[in-house]
């Protein structure tokens, strides 16, 4: 939603042929009439023609943000989760994996060294990996903790 906010509503014309929608944040239309609409309509099309769509959310989905009502109702309908937020055992194992399954020639201690920076978030830690790994695959190379201040800049 982030990226089509800036943009009319009327972006959303048409989505609903997908036979999946994934739209993330669509707390940033809460409160915004025209937006919550238009994504109502969108919703209800898409369960009309027996496609499916996912969305995410940084709010609750009773949140007293939603103004349109029948927007609140509707985004009850199907299965709701909450996810926390990863703790750090969660977040190595995931860079590990990553390491891993990219097959990236990274030493196993980067990824702590990396969560005990300060772009802690999973999203950076990520890219942080990626570029490594890309690094390790250039150089033909492992990478160590004395080379990921020199690749990453910090």
């Amino acid at each position: 939603m982030k990226n089509f906010i800036k943009f009319n509503k009327d972006v959303l014309v048409g989505v609903d042929e997908y036979d999946l929608v994934c739209i993330d944040d669509i707390d940033l239309i809460f409160g915004i009439e025209e937006w919550e609409k238009s994504f109502f309509f969108l919703i209800n099309k898409i369960i009309d023609n027996s496609k499916k769509i996912i969305y995410t959310s940084s709010m609750n989905n009773t949140s007293k943000n939603i103004k349109l009502k029948d927007l609140q109702s509707r985004l009850k309908w199907g299965l709701n989760l909450k996810i926390n937020n990863e703790n750090d055992l969660i977040k190595e194992k995931i860079l590990k994996k990553i390491i891993h399954e990219e097959e990236y020639n990274i030493s196993p201690n980067v990824s702590s060294f990396l969560l005990n920076r300060k772009d802690r978030d999973l999203c950076s830690l990520i890219k942080k990996i990626h570029k490594l790994g890309h690094h390790s695959f250039s150089t033909n190379k492992k990478v160590s903790l004395k080379d990921v201040n020199n690749i990453l800049g910090l």
